[in-house]
């Protein structure tokens, strides 16, 4: 008996879904020289081989539906409510972090650190190995919230954050400071991606616009449009 229920019933794999609404994770396996995807379903995630598309793994469930994945050379990350696990070989919980007092919706593995933000405004660094808390920063969701975070390619400890409410913010998370805060374009930002150029960065709104930046001169290179709905990912070719 778990949960006041019977585990006789409890689901472990189901038959024809293979992601949910949330956003997959891409990992690239250096010994096997494959990239695989990580796609949630419900408490547990599925673990594609991206040439053939065919399954290789089911995690263990969580106690609550998974809210988003991250994933790392080594880990997969996934959120579950107010709590973080690590899973190694894209099955077993190794690690717990626990210190969030609301839905963890954001999740970015940097090296040795984890950074995640919840739906509170807490944006908290992890190490990873031990579960220490690293850093804490809290921000007013009503002024900003925390909606889509990156680390720009060869900035060093620093993590550009978007906002729902339109503006971003570069920290450094090593010493715990605002760098710069960009304006924005009176959109709310649902996406971040590093472009294949050092300094240029994509950012994707919640009114189909896609803005091509440069963050070290904070000036526009170019912008794009869809019309059917808010930008949920962007991804580069070289």
């Amino acid at each position: 008996m778990t949960g006041g229920g019977s585990s006789l019933f409890s689901g472990f794999r189901v038959l024809g879904l293979y992601s949910n609404h949330v956003p997959h994770a891409l990992r690239y396996h250096r010994k096997h020289r494959e990239f695989y995807v990580v796609t949630a379903v419900g408490k547990s995630f599925h673990t594609f081989n991206v040439n053939r598309l065919g399954i290789v793994s089911v995690s263990n469930s969580l106690p609550d539906d998974i809210t988003c994945v991250a994933a790392d050379r080594m880990l997969v990350f996934a959120a579950a409510g107010r709590q973080i696990s690590a899973f190694a070989r894209n099955k077993e919980v190794v690690m717990r972090y626990h210190g969030h007092k609301q839905e963890v919706r954001l999740l970015l593995p940097l090296g040795d650190q984890l950074i995640s933000a919840d739906s509170g405004g807490d944006v908290i660094v992890w190490d990873v190995q031990g579960g220490d808390v690293y850093l804490q920063l809290h921000f007013d969701p009503a002024t900003f919230d925390p909606s889509a975070m990156m680390h720009p390619s060869t900035y060093l400890n620093k993590v550009l954050l978007g906002s729902s409410q339109g503006a971003l913010q570069l920290w450094n998370i090593k010493t715990s400071k605002l760098l710069f805060t960009f304006p924005g374009w009176s959109a709310g930002v649902t996406a971040l991606q590093q472009s294949p150029a050092v300094d240029v960065v994509g950012v994707g709104t919640a009114t189909g616009r896609i803005i091509i930046h440069n963050i070290r001169l904070d000036e526009t290179m170019m912008t794009f449009t869809q019309e059917w709905g808010p930008i949920s990912s962007l991804a580069f070719r070289t």
